[in-house]
């Protein structure tokens, strides 16, 4: 075996590069402020709709037991399930509308962070001579 040792780049000055790179992203706090909302939001809405969803199908079991003890037609009435029914969708519109929201932001954010530091890394090797 080989007791040679590997030649790793660890990483030096950390906290510099993490502040230099959240002073890149202060341009873009607007952004980030609305993208902490929305994961915030879309995390609530997703524990919330499955609890949601069980509320309903424990509602519709129960109708539909109750109908068939009664020995009549299983109907939806509005004021009973036809409200639960209504706000599932909607529910679920409004997570994905969230996580959508989230997504994009953060791809335009990563999009005008990468345009930064390219527009950075051009300007120091325009200043290079040709010979270099």
């Amino acid at each position: 075996m080989n007791n040679k040792k590997l030649n790793i780049d660890a990483p030096t000055n950390t906290k510099k590069t993490v502040v230099r790179l959240c002073s890149y992203l202060k341009p873009q706090s607007l952004r980030l402020s609305i993208v902490g909302i929305s994961i915030i939001l879309y995390t609530i809405l997703s524990i919330y709709a499955p609890f949601k969803s069980a509320q309903v199908i424990d509602a519709i079991l129960q109708n539909v037991t109750s109908s068939q003890n009664a020995n009549t037609t299983f109907t939806i009435q509005w004021q009973t399930l036809g409200k639960s029914l209504l706000s599932l969708p909607i529910l679920y519109l409004f997570t994905w509308l969230f996580y959508y929201l989230q997504s994009f932001l953060m791809a335009s954010i990563a999009d005008k962070l990468t345009l930064t530091l390219r527009k950075q890394i051009a300007s120091k090797l325009n200043v290079l001579p040709l010979l270099f």
